[in-house]
């Protein structure tokens, strides 16, 4: 069974045992509670410098990673009808992001594109940006879609750009791969040929 709890008349008692300490005014509770509410507001202004100094420097510090970005002087990309160039960029922006500590990759590489390429960056960073922040991921996945053709893409490109009689011949086949469609065209050219 545990030991009972003194009663308050041992417990002033026990008060009474212990000697005051000297050199200090005796204190009231009300001075007590105004030195803990001047202490909670020391604390608090402490904590509001320590916050703002620790987003100053992750500004700060954001400001230089793009500097040290901006010196390894990434490429600018304002579209290209060859997809290899695209892929090209994309490349090379990954190996700056190798080079450098980022973990802002989509506003970096945001930032190089120009032209047609930034106004369209801009309208699906918007989109993006509903469903939170925008990963390298997701930009390069947008990025793909909308700058580098599928096959299939490329080879109803191919196909519309052949003659008629060509084109009449190829849509039939109703082919969904890009060298498959050149193949048959440069067949169906050569039979042509021999024809006439």
């Amino acid at each position: 069974m545990p030991p009972r709890r003194a009663t308050s008349s041992q417990n002033s008692q026990a008060n009474d045992d212990v000697p005051p300490v000297e050199g200090l005014p005796p204190v009231s509770a009300e001075g007590i509670y105004r030195y803990l509410g001047t202490l909670a507001g020391l604390v608090e202004r402490q904590a509001r410098a320590v916050g703002t100094n620790v987003q100053v420097q992750s500004s700060s510090s954001r400001g230089s990673f793009f500097d040290d970005f901006k010196k390894l002087g990434p490429p600018y990309f304002s579209g290209a009808t060859d997809p290899t160039k695209a892929k090209t960029w994309i490349l090379k922006m990954e190996k700056f992001f190798g080079v450098i500590d980022c973990s802002e990759e989509a506003s970096y590489a945001g930032f190089m594109l120009d032209k047609e390429v930034d106004h369209w960056w801009r309208m699906t960073r918007r989109l993006l940006e509903d469903q939170g922040p925008i990963t390298w991921r997701q930009f390069r996945e947008a990025f793909y879609k909308k700058l580098i053709a599928t096959e299939e893409e490329k080879a109803l490109k191919f196909q519309d750009g052949l003659k008629p009689y060509l084109k009449n011949n190829i849509s039939i086949l109703k082919l969904g791969v890009y060298s498959e469609v050149v193949d048959r065209a440069l067949k169906a050219e050569k039979d042509n040929e021999e024809l006439h």
